[in-house]
């Protein structure tokens, strides 16, 4: 693709330029978390679409190992992942890629990261920043009864709170709201208590979730820990 040139606001030595007005990296080497830390090359493509663009991750042994489709509208301020998948699960790649749509958007002034998750991914996203922004009727409730029912003893206070909210006698955009909050609280609990494989049945309804520009800078120190744990030149001052 073509790259011009720009000026851009890069906190870390990666080489930023611009294409068709957004700015974007030239090029990007990141490291999986297996063993052999085993080094991804960032590949990407704008579609026919001037705002879609498709990211891959591409190893040593040039095999595609992860991918992105992400949507990015400027004027709007916001980054759409369109979808994601990984074919080395437990190496990190899905982070990798959540690394450089953050990246992404403090290049960009995007203001917020949006995807619309399934319901084994949630633990997934939430562990990296995400918050689920979802209706009552639209699954939040019933991922709320599944809360509901957890008998798990440290996670009691969520689920005596899930049994009121799914009964109370509130509107529907409140329930959301308390829906929501409950939803991150009970997730981030939960990934501290159960292992992978039993995150992945957690849920049973797909949500919505974003990530805001705001909650990054507020926990860049995490952030540059993972930029640093994949080998990605880059940290947010």
């Amino acid at each position: 693709m073509k790259i011009y040139k720009n000026q851009p606001i890069s906190f870390g030595r990666i080489n930023i330029k611009q294409n068709n007005g957004i700015n974007f990296f030239s090029e990007l080497i990141c490291n999986a978390s297996d063993n052999k830390r085993t080094k991804h090359s960032a590949e990407i493509i704008r579609t026919d679409s001037d705002s879609v663009y498709n990211i891959s991750l591409i190893d040593t042994k040039n095999i595609k190992n992860a991918s992105q489709s992400i949507v990015i509208k400027p004027q709007k301020k916001i980054l759409y992942i369109d979808s994601l998948s990984s074919s080395c699960e437990d190496q990190g790649l899905g982070t990798c890629l959540h690394l450089i749509n953050t990246i992404e958007m403090l290049e960009n002034g995007i203001e917020k990261m949006a995807l619309f998750s399934t319901s084994e991914a949630i633990p997934f996203h939430t562990r990296f920043g995400f918050i689920p922004n979802n209706e009552w009727l639209n699954g939040l409730g019933e991922n709320i009864k599944i809360i509901a029912k957890d008998s798990t003893p440290e996670l009691k206070d969520y689920s005596d709170f899930a049994k009121q909210l799914k009964s109370c006698q509130i509107s529907l955009e409140t329930k959301s709201v308390l829906g929501n909050r409950l939803l991150n609280e009970y997730t981030l609990s939960a990934i501290k208590l159960y292992p992978k494989n039993q995150l992945k049945k957690l849920f049973k309804y797909p949500t919505n979730m974003e990530l805001s520009l705001n909650d990054i800078y507020k926990n860049k120190e995490k952030y540059n820990l993972l930029f640093k744990k994949y080998n990605i030149d880059y940290s947010i001052d």
